[in-house]
């Protein structure tokens, strides 16, 4: 990696990473985020939540309790279903209020979704974490186009009124390329490049300039 200045990575951003035009296509989303996040050099703990295109959720679980194993801090004064039962309650966000309704009974086990609902638990998930770094990979596979605008405007929520950060892999590109205020490439020495997202009126472009530090540590919260 190059020892230059780079961009300091900025809160309120949505960055779509696009492996499009790169002969060394991305291979590991999470490991992709991760090594980006290092080389933009921020320092400290990274706290993410992940939601993948296979594996975050457990499925001998019920939604109910994957959305407490990761999303719902624990507490000595309430027991977990009420913290949840009151995280819900509490959101702002009407959109992902939506998405958990869609969702009906979450007492329902894993293994009882389809592909498309278990998609968007694995979102709701993430979402409806405490962290400051969502890592999304390929967030619109399975989903109908109806679910889909909402996850975006939930997205769009969180990035505005939580002050959240979002990383993006998707199986289609130009379904995000209206929200998303940043895209990431590599050149050909394999550096990362992000550039702002002239498509997108959802943009902030205050940029500070510093040496990248890659000593963090991680807190995951699989989403």
């Amino acid at each position: 990696m190059s020892s230059n200045n780079v961009t300091k990575l900025n809160f309120n951003k949505i960055y779509l990473f696009d492996d499009s035009f790169n002969q060394n296509k991305f291979s590991n989303s999470l490991k992709e985020f991760i090594y980006f996040i290092r080389f933009t050099g921020v320092k400290g703990i990274i706290d993410f939540s992940y939601s993948s295109h296979k594996d975050s959720i457990h499925h001998n679980l019920s939604l109910k309790e994957n959305f407490i194993l990761d999303s719902v801090p624990t507490s000595l004064i309430k027991d977990k279903d009420d913290n949840l039962r009151n995280r819900i309650e509490q959101l702002n966000n009407k959109k992902l209020v939506e998405l958990i309704s869609g969702l009906e009974s979450i007492d329902r086990k894993a293994t009882e979704l389809t592909e498309e609902e278990c998609k968007i638990a694995s979102i709701v998930k993430s979402l409806l974490s405490h962290t400051d770094y969502i890592f999304l990979e390929l967030p619109d596979q399975s989903l109908s186009f109806d679910n889909l605008n909402r996850i975006k405007e939930c997205i769009l929520y969180e990035v505005e009124n939580n002050n959240r950060t979002i990383f993006l892999k998707a199986k289609n590109n130009d379904m995000w390329i209206d929200i998303a205020t940043d895209i990431v490439t590599k050149n050909e020495r394999q550096e990362y490049i992000h550039t702002p997202n002239a498509l997108n009126t959802f943009n902030h472009t205050d940029k500070t300039e510093q040496k990248p530090d890659f000593s963090f540590n991680l807190i995951k919260n699989a989403g």
